[in-house]
């Protein structure tokens, strides 16, 4: 995921509650990444505080993952074997957590990044991570 260093967040916002979306840009806007953040267990953190988390208040939430708007990524980190994720901005740090194990049914996605592409990868669930073509439906898995 070292292709995402030094790309800008932008449009972050709120959809169907607590799922977190934003993009990765480039400096001239050339290409776009998207991520998805679908897990229930994330949180925005500042250098020293916890800045919000997806069980705070919608109109709280909202607000504050503008934080990301405008920041650019220095790294991306996913813990083995959990698969615990760290976006690392300037500035500030966004952190998803699986809140289940379970990979079968019953099991859901963390988070998803698109690549320009249509290239997409699929974080979870549980320990488990795949990559598929966009409109395709193949997918190839970890």
């Amino acid at each position: 995921m070292s292709a995402l260093s030094g790309l800008t967040a932008q449009g972050a916002q709120l959809r169907d509650g607590d799922s977190l979306l934003f993009s990765l840009l480039d400096e001239a806007r050339a290409y776009r990444w998207n991520v998805r953040v679908y897990s229930i267990a994330w949180r925005i953190e500042s250098e020293s505080d916890v800045v919000v988390g997806a069980g705070d208040d919608g109109d709280v939430l909202r607000r504050a993952v503008a934080i990301v708007d405008g920041k650019v990524l220095r790294a991306v980190q996913v813990e083995a074997p959990s698969l615990d994720t760290t976006f690392a901005f300037d500035g500030c740090r966004l952190r998803v957590f699986p809140v289940t194990a379970r990979s079968g049914p019953g099991g859901w996605q963390q988070w998803s990044l698109r690549s320009p592409a249509g290239r997409i990868v699929d974080i979870g669930p549980g320990a488990s991570w795949s990559w598929r073509e966009s409109g395709t439906g193949g997918a190839h898995s970890s």
